[in-house]
């Protein structure tokens, strides 16, 4: 078996049917017993992903169990995290790039949120693409993290990858089944500034410097950043600290931005630009330090 990943609590191998006559490897994640929450993650993440059926999710196959371990079987991605394109690409995506692999990440995640399923922990290594070519389709994974939302009830658990996490989910107060379709919103606009730019709108060398910077400081533009006013419009109104300002998903799809079209609505505030010059790459220990994984 190749090891394709490893996490806090569970590692993911290629595996390949006993059966020969079947050429398509899977994607197995593995989460070893010996904890009573094991089974609670197993059972959710398997009727997760049961529920799932889009192109830009990740295909489910089954769930297993033996003596040792719990066994979760997708499809598997060969070309790879959208994290490591970002960090190993010669030349970063141009606009026309970026606008496909936002609009993946929002029909995505609006299939998960129309089915009750909030994902939240969205971020560059939880999107991978079928093949190594660079259109290629890209997935949505890894729903570990993922809560299927009940009517009128409300939510206070932290969750999430620093770099990712919206205002509301670090302060970690109750939320509303609204507030959590927001923060998903929210880490698809930073996602798609880091994607363009290769750096984070809020870093910092620690996780409490991030968590400041994302409650107290404005967002910036990357210094040498030549983006259009429409995709400046997009990150402005997406990476929006109020929930009720940010743009809700229908909203997002139908941005000009999103939809290649001139930006005919007024600008949102004017935006400064960042002279930090720290990219992504620079602070990759953040991969392995999500606050749930």
């Amino acid at each position: 078996m190749q090891k394709l990943g490893k996490g806090r609590t569970c590692e993911v191998v290629e595996v390949k049917r006993k059966d020969t006559s079947f050429g398509e490897n899977y994607a197995c994640k593995i989460l070893r017993k010996g904890k009573l929450a094991m089974k609670k993650l197993f059972d959710r993440e398997c009727y997760i992903l049961a529920i799932l059926k889009h192109p830009n999710c990740i295909d489910y196959i089954g769930g297993y169990v033996d003596s040792e371990s719990y066994y979760i079987v997708t499809s598997l991605c060969s070309g790879g995290e959208l994290f490591h394109r970002i960090t190993t690409n010669t030349r970063t995506y141009d606009e026309e790039e970026g606008r496909t692999l936002c609009r993946f990440m929002l029909e995505s995640v609006k299939h998960c949120h129309d089915q009750g399923i909030i994902h939240r922990d969205l971020k560059p290594e939880n999107f991978m693409f079928d093949t190594k070519e660079r259109n290629s389709n890209m997935r949505l994974i890894d729903f570990g993290s993922a809560v299927v939302v009940e009517d009128g009830k409300t939510y206070k658990e932290l969750a999430g990858t620093p770099y990712y996490m919206s205002p509301e989910a670090v302060r970690n107060l109750d939320r509303s089944e609204y507030e959590l379709k927001a923060t998903d919103i929210w880490s698809i606009g930073v996602i798609t500034y880091v994607m363009m730019s290769r750096r984070p709108p809020f870093g910092g060398p620690t996780n409490k410097d991030i968590f400041t910077k994302i409650l107290k400081y404005k967002l910036k533009w990357p210094r040498d950043s030549e983006w259009s006013n429409e995709l400046k419009d997009f990150l402005r109104r997406i990476i929006e600290k109020d929930t009720f300002k940010r743009m809700t998903m229908e909203e997002a799809l139908a941005h000009p931005w999103i939809q290649a079209k001139e930006l005919k609505m007024p600008m949102m505030d004017t935006v400064e630009e960042d002279g930090e010059n720290v990219t992504i790459a620079e602070r990759q220990e953040s991969r392995d330090d999500p606050l749930i994984h």
